[in-house]
Parts: structure tokens; C-alpha cells; sequence
């Protein structure tokens, strides 16, 4: 993991040489920045941010839940196990909140899942989930009953719209059209494209190489899901302490942006009031860190960073 600031924003790295399905990243305002506490890395998956409140250290936990083509002994259980006893060793006091990619489908409520889980779920309905004692859904339920959590997309997101932040995975593209409606083109490159034979795959690998060698990269268009949980679905989400469901404002994703993944941005808005900045100098922390802000690979990732998104 690594440290830097860019344009006064705190990026927090967190990953794994070892693990390449893993890795999450805290990025924090300027604004927030002296009111964070303390960042926690337990582990490449799971990243906190402790933030003073009027009320005492709230905890935000980021999380990147490792898929269900893992391995549940080694993978997914230790995962939710770690995740499950870090957050039950929170003061009880302190609010908290868990958010991030949590790779599972619920697909509808159960009969057992209201105390969980609310009204408002999008998928392709109860009789579809997947309650197989290994699945991820199983293993997120059981987590919500340990801690008494409540999943928030689930009694906050009304509009089953703002729900969906996942596009599914589509057959290989045989047409620049259908190659360039995926929402991370780049990644289709190495993933999904086939070539056909003849002059089909000729017109194809041109559009291809017109693409990749322009400069800057075209910018990706935006994708406008819809209500068909074959095309779309909602793998990330948020849950918190059943208490703390009043605090949690709303939570929804945004699909407009034209972001390059096949993920849609999330946001969760909470009511929290920040702790009163001291008139005394706080102490400060050293957070061992290391700083890489010279490094010339940051440097020029940065430059195309700003050139892609602002041509």
C-alpha cells in the first residue's frame, strides 16, 4: 500500500501483489482531511477511515468483496470473518458504516430476510436468490443477523433505477457497434474482442487500432441501464447497526458520467456533525506511509489522468 496527494486530495492505496483480484482506495477532500482520525488497513480488501464527529469517531469501512468463483475456505469466508469481527469491536457507541463492492445479487426478500433487509431490493425476485449455504448472499445475511445491520439500498433506495450499479457481462463484441457499447472499452480489448474471418474482422481490427493509437483516448459515453435484471444488477451496496439507519440519508448510483468501468459510481450521504476544530493545535499522527508522490510512474499516470478526462 502507498500514500500521495494529488490536486490537495489524500489517496490512500490499498492492494496486493499477491492477491490481483484484490485492492481498494481512499480518497479524501481536502475539507475532511483534518478531521480523520485514523486509517486502518486490515486488509487488501477492507480499508477504514475513522472521522471525529460531535458525537464521537465514526467509522467508515470501504470493502471489496471477493466474487463467488473464489475459494470459500481460503477467500470468502476468512473475508467476511475479518470483516464481521473488526466491525463488532467497534465501541458500541460510535456509529459505523460498511460500503463497497460486495459481489452478491440479493435478487428479492425472504420471508427471513425483514429484519435485514427492506422493502426495496431490485433483481429478479425471491424465488432467484441464491441461499446455497456457500453463496455470497448467505454469507452477507449472516453477517446483517450477527451484527444487527440493515442494508441500506434496500430501505433508502426507493427508485429500483438508482439501484442498479453493475452492468453484466455480454458475449465477446463481433462489431466495432457492439464493441463500443460497453461501458470499459479498454479492458475489452484484452478480455472480450474476437476477430472474425475475412473482410468483417479486417474492418473490425481497423477500428481497433484507430482507437487505441488516437490521442487522447476517446471518452466513454455514457450508459443509461434500465429494468432488466439479465443486462443489469446491483452488486454494490452499504449496511450499518439497525440504530444507525436514521442517520443514512440516502444511497444511490449514478449512471451518467460516462465512468470507465462496468461499475456505476455510488454515493452514500450520511447526517453526521463533524467535530468543533480546536483552537489548540491537534496532535499529529504519523501515518507510516510511504510517499510516492515523486515517483515518475504517479506522475505521468496523473497527466494522463487529467488529459483523458479533460481533453
Amino acid at each position: 500500500f502507498h500514500s500521495f496527494m494529488s490536486q490537495s486530495y489524500k489517496f490512500i492505496v490499498n492492494g496486493s501483489i499477491h492477491d490481483p483480484y484484490a485492492g481498494i482506495t481512499a480518497i479524501i477532500s481536502p475539507l475532511m482531511i483534518p478531521y480523520v482520525n485514523n486509517i486502518v488497513q486490515l486488509s487488501p480488501r477492507i480499508l477504514e477511515v475513522s472521522i471525529s464527529a460531535q458525537s464521537g469517531t465514526m467509522h467508515v469501512i470501504g470493502i471489496y468483496a471477493p466474487h463467488s468463483g473464489l475459494s470459500l475456505d481460503q477467500v470468502r469466508v476468512p473475508f467476511w470473518d475479518q470483516l464481521q469481527d473488526h466491525v463488532a469491536a467497534i465501541p458500541q457507541p460510535e456509529p459505523w458504516y460498511v460500503i463497497g463492492d460486495f459481489n452478491l445479487r440479493l435478487q428479492g426478500r425472504l420471508p427471513t430476510d425483514h429484519q435485514v433487509l427492506g422493502p426495496h431490493i431490485f433483481g429478479k425476485g425471491h424465488l432467484k436468490a441464491n441461499t446455497s449455504l456457500h453463496s455470497n448472499r448467505t454469507l452477507y445475511m449472516h453477517i446483517l443477523h450477527a451484527l444487527q445491520g440493515k442494508d441500506l439500498m434496500s430501505f433508502k433506495t426507493g427508485r429500483l433505477l438508482r439501484q442498479i450499479t453493475y452492468k453484466e457481462k455480454t458475449p465477446s463484441a463481433m462489431t466495432w457497434s457492439q464493441f463500443t457499447s460497453e461501458p470499459l472499452i479498454i479492458q475489452q480489448v484484452f478480455d472480450k474482442l474476437f476477430f472474425p474471418t475475412g473482410e468483417v474482422g479486417l474492418e473490425l481490427a481497423t477500428c481497433v487500432r484507430s482507437f487505441l493509437t488516437s490521442a487522447p483516448l476517446p471518452k466513454i459515453l455514457p450508459s443509461s441501464p434500465t429494468l432488466d435484471p439479465k443486462l443489469f444488477q446491483s452488486l454494490d451496496r452499504a449496511f450499518t447497526a439497525g440504530k444507525w439507519l436514521p442517520s443514512a440519508l440516502t444511497i444511490r448510483a449514478y449512471h451518467h458520467y460516462g465512468f470507465p468501468s462496468d461499475h456505476f459510481p455510488v454515493e452514500m450521504t450520511l447526517r453526521v456533525k463533524l467535530a468543533q476544530q480546536s483552537r489548540c493545535p491537534r496532535p499529529k499522527r504519523s501515518l507510516a506511509y510511504p510517499n510516492n508522490e515523486n515517483d515518475p510512474r504517479l506522475l505521468e499516470f496523473h497527466q494522463s489522468f487529467r488529459t483523458y478526462f479533460n481533453p
